[in-house]
This record gives structure tokens, sequence and C-alpha cells, in this order.
């Protein structure tokens, strides 16, 4: 069981990088990204209540931690200086958001959503799973229980929280849409838990992945 001040010692980092991050979701000028923010921020906050309880907690907040240090080198920090996002990664998704302008539709702003969620998943966590497991080493003298550490990642509470988090942020963001936009977000209401498995599944592939190659760069390093 990881030791709950080493814990301790990494919560004012969270802290920090989560009101960051909240500052970009509650700034509407900053359309398609604030949204996507606003999944990823309470997509993470649920993560970290899993996690806390978690035989890795230490190594799982590290890997938070990273990951959102990424997130906000690759996309946060170019959209706050309103420069271009050039992350080869984000790329689609940069793309895709410029192309939505300033109050963007229902029905792209879900895929922008899937677009963002692919490339942090697929192509960010191997690299934050290597950076975490270097943390881990600093903080705790070794390295974590690689199993144990795979297990807590991609554990079912934690899928639970992105499908959580979707179906929040569909709820915040009805009250504030068109009518026709009420309409979308209520279809996918109604079809996300029919389609839970699915989505799901595809997730804790892609995080599966993303884990094995994290430990095989950490290996090759």
């Amino acid at each position: 069981m990881t030791d709950p001040a080493r814990v301790g010692d990494v919560q004012p980092v969270l802290d920090a990088l989560l009101g960051r991050v909240e500052r970009l979701a509650g700034d509407e000028s900053f359309g398609a990204h604030a949204v996507f923010a606003a999944l990823y921020l309470r997509t993470n906050r649920l993560l970290l209540e899993h996690y806390s309880g978690a035989e890795t907690a230490l190594a799982c907040r590290l890997t938070v931690i990273e990951f959102f240090r990424l997130y906000e080198t690759q996309v946060v920090a170019p959209v706050r200086e309103r420069r271009p996002i050039t992350a080869p990664a984000w790329r689609s998704y940069a793309a895709f958001a410029d192309s939505l302008g300033p109050r963007p539709r229902v029905n792209p702003l879900l895929w922008l959503l899937c677009l963002g969620a692919e490339a942090h998943v697929r192509h960010d966590l191997p690299r934050a799973i290597v950076s975490a497991a270097k943390a881990h080493r600093q903080l705790a003298g070794d390295g974590p229980d690689m199993e144990a550490w795979r297990r807590d990642l991609l554990s079912r509470g934690a899928g639970d929280a992105f499908f959580a988090a979707t179906l929040d942020l569909n709820r915040s963001v009805r009250g504030s849409t068109s009518r026709a936009g009420r309409m979308a977000l209520g279809v996918h209401a109604a079809l996300a838990h029919p389609l839970r498995p699915v989505m799901i599944g595809v997730l804790q592939r892609w995080r599966d992945t993303a884990f094995h190659r994290g430990v095989a760069m950490l290996g090759a390093a």
C-alpha cells in the first residue's frame, strides 16, 4: 500500500494543475477548447477520487499529474497564448477545433471530444507512464508494482469515471444551448447507456495499449 504521506506530497501540484484547467474550462472565449477542458476536468476529478483508495495511489496520482502536464503544454498553453497547437498527436483535434468557430454546434463538438480523447490517451499516456514511473522512484525510492499499477489504472472504476463525466457534461451544457442542440444532447444521453460497453471497451483498449507502450519505453530507456 502506498504511504499516505507521499500521496499527500503531490496534492498541491494536482490542485494547481486542476485550477489552471478549470480556468480554461470556465472561459467561454475559448469556445470548443473550453468544452474539452471541462470534460477533461470532470473526468480527472472522478479518477482522482477513485484512485485515492488504490494500492498504487501514488503512481496513479503521478500519472494524472504527468498526463495533465502534457495536455497543458501541448494544448492549454498554445490556446491561452493564441498560437497554433503543433503537437503531432493533436493536429486533427486542433484543425477541427479551428473550423468550429466560437459557438460550435453540438454534434461537431461531440466529435471534437472524441478526437481529443483519442489523441491524449493513445499518444500522451505512454509518455505520462514513463514520467510517472521516474517520479515514483524519486519520491518513494523505487518504482511502482507494474501489474498492480496497470490494474488500478485500467480498473472498471476508471472507465466509469469517463462515462460519468460525459453524462455530467451533457447535463451542464444542455441548459445553455439551442433547441436543436438540446435535442442532439438528448439523443446522445439516450444512446449513451446502451452504448456504454462499447464506449468503455474502446477507451480501455486504448489505455491498455498505451500502458504497455509506456512500459516498453521504460524498458528501452
